[in-house]
């Protein structure tokens, strides 16, 4: 048995789908991973270059493509897999998920996990979801709204909005100013009518704070974790709905997670048919999602038994998953989003004018596209 290691994301979601995976690891393609962690934090913005000297697997973001590629971090799947292999798993995922990954037609990740940003609520606190943002709106003056506004958070509100009308950032070149301001200014008409803790908030923890039934009823823009969907996993089980924008449910930043190849990985070709496995039907359905994982699969997203157990997790977010966005991915880009989340995050507090922070936003992704 070859012995392998990897880098993935601390959080039950991110860790136990791995560790599910071990017995069937070792049968086929006969490999013993060794999976270290680190924080979402970490996850959203720590260069992939040093990882990829240390880790044979990694478990990425989309974002990060442009920084792996500019460092030749990680190998392309078409240099590894099968092309049969390849296309059998492209077709059973969301064209926007597969295609999250793919950068000059070739697959620098498969995705293992599927995930945007949807809306979140607790049932017996509210009887249905809202459908509008008028009624976000009426919930936020009533002090039962909740976002999570810690770095990058706060920013992907803004690119959500922006896609949202159909005006999100480009991959390169000058962001839309209208677009950014009339998105700054929706996020700063909410801003007053949300908790003070939402600035130290990640959707963990927002999740977290409408799971133990203390505060707010609804997260209307979050990152959907399906876990607090399931029986006994909190206090109280959570629900999710689509995204409840002006525009319908479309436009959300795309999150979720694929498994990429160190370059400096010494079995390669092992290591990817194990990424392969993780994304594969079969795993993903029997595997990935029982151990609280989010399948990028389709086949098993539509199982309905998986679906069920989620409390409907899957067709109550269909819509918004299926039309969402894909975020900068050129080299530069994930340096680019701490520091444009401060910038929001400071027009929401009403330290700086829509149009200021527009102007500085222009000026930061300018120079971090000019910097790849």
């Amino acid at each position: 048995m070859t012995r392998l290691t990897g880098m993935t994301w601390d959080h039950p979601r991110g860790v136990d789908p791995l560790l599910a995976a071990a017995p069937a690891a070792a049968k086929d393609p006969g490999v013993q991973v060794e999976w270290d962690r680190r924080s979402l934090q970490d996850f959203e913005q720590y260069p992939l270059d040093g990882l990829a000297r240390r880790y044979d697997l990694i478990v990425m973001d989309h974002p990060h493509i442009g920084d792996a590629i500019a460092a030749d971090a990680v190998i392309p799947m078409q240099d590894l897999l099968p092309a049969e292999r390849l296309e059998a798993l492209r077709a059973d995922c969301l064209p926007v998920v597969w295609d999250s990954y793919v950068v000059d037609r070739r697959s620098w990740a498969l995705p293992v996990d599927a995930a945007t940003q949807v809306l979140v609520w607790r049932p017996g606190a509210l009887d249905r979801a809202p459908a509008t943002w008028d009624a976000v709106m009426d919930l936020a003056r009533a002090g039962r709204v909740l976002l999570p506004l810690r770095a990058p958070h706060a920013l992907m509100g803004l690119y959500t909005l922006m896609a949202n009308a159909g005006t999100p950032f480009p991959e390169t070149g000058a962001p839309d100013r209208a677009a950014m301001v009339r998105a700054l200014e929706f996020l700063a008409a909410l801003a007053p009518h949300l908790p003070q803790d939402s600035w130290e908030m990640d959707p963990i923890a927002a999740h977290e704070a409408l799971a133990a039934g203390t505060g707010p009823d609804v997260i209307p823009l979050a990152y959907g974790y399906s876990t607090y969907g399931l029986e006994g996993f909190r206090q109280h089980r959570l629900r999710f709905g689509e995204f409840p924008g002006p525009g319908g449910p479309q436009g959300t930043t795309l999150g979720g997670t694929g498994m990429a190849v160190s370059r400096h990985c010494k079995t390669p070709e092992l290591a990817a048919s194990y990424a392969a496995n993780m994304a594969g039907r079969a795993w993903q359905r029997d595997i990935v999602a029982p151990a609280g994982g989010q399948p990028s699969s389709l086949g098993a997203e539509r199982d309905a038994d998986v679906d069920a157990r989620f409390n409907g997790f899957w067709s109550d977010t269909a819509q918004t998953l299926e039309r969402a966005w894909i975020r900068p991915r050129h080299a530069g880009s994930v340096g680019f989003q701490p520091a444009a989340s401060d910038i929001v995050a400071a027009c929401m507090r009403g330290q700086r004018s829509a149009a200021d922070a527009a102007d500085a936003l222009a000026a930061a992704f300018g120079r971090s596209t000019r910097a790849a």
